[in-house]
């Protein structure tokens, strides 16, 4: 007995040790891999000289190797923080709604030629659910891009159901199916779908796995049903936001999610000290809570800045028509309008010199800043954020914008005394034949001053008066 008791003890401490050596060689892992994939990326963009097409198709290779490596090691990390019970969830009264279409907008670059049609049906009128925001959309985006990775045409229908006590979310798949006997093993870490929907083979698979941990870490179940040929449903159950969670949401959003000064709390009471910095630079925020905008507008205003206010992206899409601003502070999460969208738009007509846009939002995973940057974000700024942070990148998006427009501006004038000084040599050459011209006509030509001097006499006018000076019957001429 006491035999059997030490070997349970050595095969726990061996499969902690083991554990634990995994999360450090994951971990370990990341500087050469962020290396690796940041040295191909500048070679792409040419920053070593021009590439080669088939040189550029094998660094994207690399490239997209690298994330998925990246992508795997960060898994790795999350398993082992939740099989120890280290992972921590900050569950708060959450939109559905919002989260869905944001992760929808995330994985449109994964359905690359596929033909595949995303249907959204997680739509408003929905209760607000219990849930940690980011590790949500993490499990979205795995139940979504699994979906794509294993259906090569049809559809994939997101939906919601609100419960008496909680919401089942559904993301349904047209795709190759799995056999029923397979389905008890998909949530194994370490196994996933061949593209043989016949078997399963060893692979990478955890997504899967952590995202059902990360369901129940959140109070609710993730299941699956599956038909071979005919598609998957993965389905979870999320509990709905309590009372205490709805009240805590909306005194966060009071303080708009970024620390404010006593000064900025008194302003926000009377509002009429706030001063309205007519010389000041003029920027635009964009966000869906009249209390966020209210009182980012007493910060910025108690900044020195000149403030116009949008509730969503097409009011703030029509007043840069109207007045363009010197920076545009865009929230991600918006209706009808997201803030990715309001970026893609504005960015084809200004490019990031003329209206640096910092994108604001309450979600921080690296998918989001990506699809920021690539879209046409300066910056990127996660809540909560601090007041001098975000005066501080202000700041600086400012003086750069200024710095590139007087570069510009430096440009421009170059050129204008380069085409002067073109002009002026041209002219000067045509003036020289002229003058060579009316030197060599037959016909005398004498330009007399009103004080009756010579000014210009060609060659037959030097002759013609030569020849009348030298004439004794001629008085001479005054010089």
């Amino acid at each position: 007995m006491r035999s059997s008791k030490n070997k349970n003890e050595e095969l726990q401490l061996a499969d902690k040790l083991k554990d634990e050596f995994l999360a450090t060689t994951s971990h370990e892992l990341r500087t050469p891999l962020h290396g690796m994939i940041g040295i191909a990326e500048a070679m792409i963009s040419g920053a070593n000289g021009p590439i080669g097409a088939n040189h550029k198709y094998q660094l994207d290779i690399i490239v997209n190797s690298g994330q998925r490596l990246a992508s795997l090691v960060d898994d790795l990390l999350d398993y082992h923080k939740m099989r120890y019970g280290s992972l921590d969830i900050e569950r708060q009264a959450l939109s559905l709604t919002s989260t869905t279409q944001l992760v929808i907008e995330l994985s449109n670059h994964l359905l690359g030629d596929k033909k595949i049609r995303i249907i959204n049906q997680v739509l408003e009128p929905l209760p607000l659910i219990s849930a940690d925001p980011q590790r949500l959309e993490q499990v979205l985006y795995n139940l979504l891009g699994n979906a794509i990775k294993y259906t090569n045409e049809g559809k994939i229908v997101l939906s919601a159901t609100a419960m008496s006590d909680h919401i089942r979310v559904q993301v349904v798949d047209t795709g190759q199916g799995i056999p029923a006997q397979q389905l008890e093993h998909i949530f194994e870490p370490l196994v996933q779908a061949g593209h043989d929907s016949g078997h399963y083979r060893q692979g990478a698979g955890l997504g899967l796995s952590i995202s059902r941990q990360l369901i129940e870490l959140m109070g609710g179940s993730l299941y699956v049903s599956s038909q071979p040929h005919v598609g998957t449903t993965f389905s979870f159950t999320l509990p709905l936001a309590t009372q205490q969670e709805i009240e805590a949401q909306s005194q966060a959003s009071s303080v708009s999610h970024f620390q404010i000064s006593e000064s900025a709390e008194l302003a926000l009471e009377e509002e009429e000290v706030l001063p309205e910095n007519p010389d000041g630079p003029v920027l635009l925020i964009a966000d869906d809570e009249p209390v966020n905008l209210r009182i980012l507008e007493s910060f910025l205003r108690l900044e020195g800045y000149q403030v116009r206010l949008a509730k969503d992206g097409i009011e703030a899409l029509d007043q840069i028509e109207k007045e363009k601003p010197e920076l545009l502070l865009l929230d991600i999460m918006m209706p009808g309008m997201s803030g990715f969208e309001v970026c893609e738009s504005v960015r084809e007509t200004y490019d990031h010199a003329a209206l640096p846009i910092i994108m604001l939002t309450a979600l921080n995973q690296p998918e989001d800043r990506v699809r920021g940057f690539e879209l046409g974000a300066n910056d990127y700024l996660a809540k909560p954020f601090s007041k001098p942070e975000l005066a501080a990148r202000i700041a600086a998006h400012l003086q750069a914008s200024k710095a590139e427009e007087r570069r510009a501006e430096n440009q421009n004038l170059k050129y204008e005394l380069k085409q002067r000084a073109m002009v002026e040599a041209s002219l000067l050459e045509t003036q020289g034949r002229l003058i060579e011209q009316l030197d060599n006509a037959p016909e005398a030509i004498l330009c007399i001053r009103e004080d009756l001097k010579v000014q210009f006499a060609n060659q037959s006018a030097g002759r013609y008066l030569s020849a009348l000076l030298s004439s004794s019957s001629v008085p001479a001429l005054k010089n």
